[in-house]
């Protein structure tokens, strides 16, 4: 048991001779620092105040406990003065910028511990380009990429690896036989209805280039600009498509959705942070501490 507390009660009696005022000094009740003085008592198996009139008298062993341990009691509280004195100096906002998708599902609640530290989370949406465009300009202080776009004056650091999963709701389970050659799987593949983000097919493109080394022509692809979109509607069966782990894993493993084909090589990318190099807040540190820790665990989503 620690008697740090009981400690700090008995030094404030002794210099106040008062548990009243020692209490009010303290922020503590009178019966609780009534309690700690028992309890010390107890532990030294000696008394250490005794009446006098309407207050109290410290005994001889009071006073020596006090000469020995009231500087030491003193400098603990200057460290934990200190201590709270920089984490005031926290307080404030940290502006950051990262995809929609992800800052919903990982990012964001990753941010949540800074609410303890009254640190406020201002966040905006977007592609990486235009995001790290404002992190140039100062708009933001730290942003969340997809890709990494070199820029004098931007300096980055890896997050985590996603990992590309082809899926589709239960009903597309048997679409790729298990022993399907790569012709036949994408041939299959080529006249399946897809769900993309973007009309180009950014991530269904990359995961047939490096997955089955070529390229994909559907002939019928849904667009939903937001990942979370394709994942409902490709849930309730409009059509295939190629989602991040982090964003499909959970709806595989409930049986929402279908891991259709795995390439032998997984299909994956870098996403990282990016930050301004000529200094950053401790905020920020904060705030990238927080994601890297939770990124740990991404991989198991």
């Amino acid at each position: 048991m620690s008697y740090l507390d009981h400690l700090r009660s008995f030094v404030a009696v002794h210099r106040l001779a008062s548990v009243t005022a020692a209490a009010r000094s303290l922020g503590l009740t009178q019966p609780a620092v009534s309690g700690h003085l028992k309890a010390l008592e107890a532990r030294l198996g000696r008394p250490l105040f005794e009446r006098a009139g309407r207050g109290i008298v410290p005994t001889a062993s009071a006073d020596a406990l006090a000469a020995r341990i009231g500087n030491h009691i003193d400098a603990l509280e200057t460290v934990l003065d200190g201590v709270a004195t920089r984490g005031s100096e926290l307080t404030g906002t940290v502006t950051i910028g990262g995809p929609a998708e992800f800052m919903t599902e990982r990012g964001l609640p990753a941010l949540a511990p800074l609410a303890s530290r009254h640190i406020a989370v201002h966040a905006r949406f977007g592609l990486a380009r235009d995001l790290i465009g404002q992190l140039e300009r100062g708009d933001f202080e730290l942003v969340v990429a997809a890709q990494r776009i070199p820029r004098p004056a931007i300096a980055y650091q890896q997050l985590f690896t996603e990992r590309f999963l082809l899926v589709g709701a239960p009903s597309f389970g048997d679409l790729i036989p298990a022993t399907a050659s790569a012709e036949t799987i994408a041939a299959t593949l080529e006249v399946a209805p897809w769900v993309a983000y973007a009309a180009d097919l950014p991530m269904i493109r990359r995961f047939f280039r490096a997955g089955l080394e070529r390229d994909l022509a559907p002939p019928e692809t849904s667009i939903a600009p937001d990942l979370r979109a394709v994942r409902a509607m490709v849930a309730a069966g409009a059509g295939i498509s190629v989602l991040p782990d982090y964003l499909c894993a959970r709806a595989v493993a409930m049986g929402e959705l279908v891991e259709l084909w795995r390439p032998a090589v997984p299909v994956t990318n870098t996403v990282w942070l990016a930050t301004g190099k000529s200094g950053r807040h401790p905020r920020v540190s904060l705030a990238i501490d927080l994601l890297r820790q939770a990124a740990t665990s991404w991989g198991d989503a």
